[in-house]
């Protein structure tokens, strides 16, 4: 991710940092949710023994039949392709050592558009993992 290499090599305490570490916070969060659902999926769909008790192979994995796990990838499919809202933190310093990739992943996120009018901070972007 972007972000997580600028932050890693950039550790001064800085407004683009302050703003990044936002937007990165949302994100994380998503995708802490998406970690919740996922598993929901698994577990009703696993196999499960006599007394409900959640079958497992020697690894330690979930057990599925062949029909549910086909309905498992198709319900985690539809959870990848779902967008979700992440509200920028426009910076107000950008850093110039910023790459041309690093430039193209914050704008709209934590740096404005150029192109664009004065952006209110309260405008959301969709997100789509997996894209």
């Amino acid at each position: 991710m972007q972000a997580d290499a600028f932050t890693e090599k950039h550790k001064l305490e800085t407004k683009f940092n302050y703003a990044l570490k936002r937007v990165q916070d949302q994100v994380k969060k998503h995708g802490e949710h998406l970690q919740v659902q996922l598993m929901d999926i698994e577990i009703e769909l696993c196999v499960v023994d006599g007394n409900d008790v959640i079958q497992r192979d020697a690894q330690g994995n979930l057990q599925f039949t062949r029909k549910n796990i086909r309905e498992r990838n198709k319900q985690q499919r539809v959870l990848f392709e779902q967008e979700f809202e992440v509200e920028p933190y426009y910076a107000s310093e950008v850093p110039s050592d910023l790459t041309s990739q690093q430039i193209d992943a914050f704008t709209g996120l934590v740096i404005k558009e150029a192109n664009s009018e004065e952006v209110p901070e309260t405008d959301n972007v969709d997100v789509q993992l997996g894209a």
